[in-house]
């Protein structure tokens, strides 16, 4: 696992956003000449928001919706790429897109991310080192030199969907010898908004600007559709299963340049109504529209289109035109989530128990985008209660230990003074009070318990500090040893094996549960928090397994 423990210095650059109190898809842009190639060159880029960065007319990385949610008071994550073969001699055109993302979320939604306490502008900083052949180095960096306009994305949300409408060929301003003369200059931005705060609330002067930990979004497979229904003016897809990304709706090639724009809808869905129209009723957004994508194509410089800032959830696809346009169009389906290795295989004399292996791996992958999440199409939250459920899947079938990395970090980000934690994470506030917080610290637990195993016999790194809730009483085991939690710990260190299996007292009778405390944090616990009589191990038994926690609660 590379290390993910790089911090980078925010004086490296500037944030930069657009004019306008709330701007819509900015498009950020540099120019800037190199007398000669560099040997290497390195980017480091980021947004609040959603971003994807090209040099040159090419993107610098083939992952998408990065750099995945944070509480950017507390830690933004940064991508850090080679890019020295996208660069040559002459001018060159370092261009960023930017997207909402969660951050800078409209659509009200129960879980109110469109007001979270964060929010603002959609903001870019990027970083870019060039090595050259003669020893030297020269760097540019967002900054007012920068320029900018909105881009062909009038709407974005991660759960209404996208309006794509462009004025113009949409790659042409990434390319050398564009004109952007009648583009403004950019405003400098903040790195945040809202209360300065860390781990517990704490006062902090800046977030931590760390390497993204998770694995990034990629592109995993297409899919050629079956048509269910048709009609002139409508068209119902079947993907086979469902899927978590989008679709690519491109213009057949034998449609001529000069003909007119094809105006589409594309509504997307996990199942279908009665009456055979996709069912894309959602009663957490409150909006009339939900997963779907309104576009117009340009035959003469707008040919294709793909969602760029937003993932749907999604089996079947309803495309609705005007007559004789949907025989202009063909659809791909596109399966997208994190690029995470697979960490078994299962082989079986009985095919049923492999297609439901099968089914198991699909859905679980189909809930991994940055966090694990509960539904790729209605919520697409972080539930602790959900991912401890299926934890155990999830780090037999994959690799988990980055992606759980980041969302335990999330955890710590979001505690609050009182030590407790929200039902999702990351949260935009939401999630202390409205469900029971107590039972969703057990995922926290259980998730660094989990990922202290997979990282046995490796390197691992301190994941922060958790505070006791307090009004919940220590544990007490059966034979009388009484234990709480620790309030300092790292895991650089074994923890000592479980005793015994601990019941409740106390405060932990009003639904919470604290689980068996040193054996469940992957950390280094003080010698008074180690359970009195026991000897302390370096390492536990590699024949022994994690202890079993109970179990978990309905969310």
């Amino acid at each position: 696992m590379p290390d993910v423990d790089q911090d980078f210095s925010p004086a490296l650059a500037s944030w930069i956003t657009a004019p306008g109190e709330d701007p819509q898809n900015p498009l950020l842009r540099l120019s800037f000449e190199l007398a000669a190639p560099p040997v290497s060159a390195r980017l480091l880029v980021t947004g609040l928001g959603s971003f994807r960065a090209a040099l040159n007319g090419a993107e610098v990385d083939d992952a998408r919706l990065d750099p995945g949610l944070t509480d950017p008071r507390a830690r933004i994550q940064v991508r850090e790429l080679e890019v020295g073969a996208l660069l040559h001699r002459g001018e060159n055109v370092l261009g960023i897109e930017l997207g909402r993302g969660f951050h800078a979320m409209t659509t009200p939604n129960v879980w109110r991310w469109h007001l979270a306490p964060w929010r603002g502008p959609v903001r870019a900083w990027a970083h870019l080192r060039m090595h050259l052949a003669d020893g030297s180095s020269r760097a540019v960096a967002t900054g007012p030199d920068w320029r900018t306009r909105p881009g062909p994305v009038a709407f974005d949300s991660m759960y209404e969907g996208e309006t794509f409408a462009p004025a113009e060929d949409p790659e042409a301003w990434l390319l050398p010898g564009y004109d952007d003369s009648d583009w403004a200059p950019v405003l400098a931005a903040s790195s945040r908004r809202g209360a300065r705060r860390g781990g517990h609330g704490r006062e902090v002067p800046e977030p931590l600007m760390v390497r993204q930990v998770q694995e990034p979004i990629r592109e995993q497979e297409e899919i050629t559709p079956e048509v269910v229904s048709s009609s002139p003016t409508r068209t119902v897809l079947d993907m086979g299963r469902v899927i978590a990304g989008w679709c690519r709706v491109e213009l057949r090639a034998d449609v001529p340049a000069d003909d007119p724009p094809l105006l589409l809808v594309a509504r997307h869905a996990e199942k279908l109504r009665e009456d055979g129209r996709v069912d894309a009723r959602n009663e957490h957004v409150h909006t009339d529209r939900f997963q779907e994508d309104r576009l117009r194509l340009e035959p003469g410089c707008a040919r294709s289109f793909a969602p760029r800032h937003s993932y749907k959830g999604f089996r079947y696809v309803e495309l609705e035109a005007s007559p004789g346009d949907l025989a202009r169009v063909q659809v791909t389906g596109i399966l997208a989530h994190a690029d995470l290795r697979p960490a078994s295989t299962l082989s079986s004399s009985d095919p049923h128990v492999e297609a439901m292996d099968r089914a198991m791996r699909a859905s679980l992958l189909n809930n991994m985008h940055h966090v694990p999440t509960d539904t790729p199409s209605q919520e697409k939250n972080g539930w602790t209660g959900d991912a401890l459920t299926s934890l155990a899947a999830m780090t037999t079938g994959f690799d988990m230990r980055r992606m759980l990395r980041k969302w335990l970090e999330d955890q710590v980000d979001g505690q609050r003074d009182d030590g407790s934690l929200a039902v999702i994470s990351p949260s935009p506030g939401w999630g202390y009070e409205e469900l029971s917080p107590p039972r969703s610290g057990r995922a926290c637990c259980r998730c660094c318990w989990t990922r202290w195993c997979a990282s046995t016999g490796r390197r691992t790194s301190s994941l922060g500090t958790l505070r006791p809730r307090p009004g919940i009483s220590p544990m007490s085991w059966a034979d009388g040893t009484r234990t709480g939690w620790s309030p300092r710990c790292s895991a650089t260190t074994s923890p000592p094996a479980a005793r015994a299996r601990p019941r409740r007292t106390g405060a932990c009778r009003e639904r919470s549960w604290s689980p068996t405390p040193c054996a469940a944090w992957p950390m280094r616990s003080s010698a008074r928090h180690r359970p009195a009589n026991r000897s302390h191990r370096t390492s536990p038994p590699r024949t022994r397994s994690a202890p079993t926690p109970p179990p978990s609660s309905r969310r």
